[in-house]
């Protein structure tokens, strides 16, 4: 049953990547592209929305050293920073396509878009964190400016700052430290050059 799944994600991610992309994504096309029944592939995920959903958290997770929540274990908020940004930038890259083609179906799918939107509001939850975690472990930035920055860190920390600045000549890794030196001169933490 594990193997008939992971062939599923393996051929929706095909699929997903393949030009046409979106277009061509169905549960009749995925069976087709996995060898297995219509029925098969509804009775593993239930619809299309789960299916991608299934496909969208398989790539997050499927890199051990870089999960995510691994970031949030050390003591000092710097520290929870630079390695989530780190670890972020390379699930990321690590399927850059395929993010890009998820993000933009949930801008343009109301179903798919409430997938994703609890990731994303996590993230920023976790980001604000850091920077009140910030402020009182270092009395900086301000009380009153944690919650703005706690926002824009969100903004900056995100797949689209990362693909903006990722281009022909840059990968996501590349784009790893100058999202980093964006994020610690928003909230007042600069990096020392060494």
């Amino acid at each position: 049953m594990e193997e008939t799944r992971e062939r599923i994600l393996d051929a929706a991610r095909r699929l997903v990547v393949a030009p046409g992309g979106f277009a061509h994504f169905t549960m009749e096309a995925v069976a087709r592209e996995a060898g297995v029944s219509r029925m098969t592939v509804y009775n593993q995920f239930t619809s299309r929305t789960r299916l991608l959903e299934a496909a969208f958290e398989r790539i997050r997770t499927v890199r051990q050293h870089d999960d995510l929540a691994r970031a949030w274990e050390h003591e000092d908020p710097l520290d929870r920073l630079d390695d989530f940004i780190d670890r972020v930038g390379r699930v990321w890259g690590h399927d850059r396509i395929m993010f890009q083609r998820l993000y933009a179906l949930a801008a343009l799918d109301p179903d798919f878009a409430t997938v994703l939107q609890p990731r994303m509001e996590r993230r920023r939850l976790a980001l604000a964190a850091v920077v009140a975690a910030l402020h009182e472990r270092y009395g900086t930035p301000a009380e009153e400016d944690v919650g703005v920055l706690g926002d824009v860190l969100y903004a900056i920390v995100s797949f689209n700052t990362f693909e903006a600045l990722a281009r022909d000549e840059r990968s996501f890794e590349d784009v790893i430290p100058i999202v980093l030196r964006l994020a610690r001169e928003a909230i007042g933490f600069p990096l020392v050059a060494a």
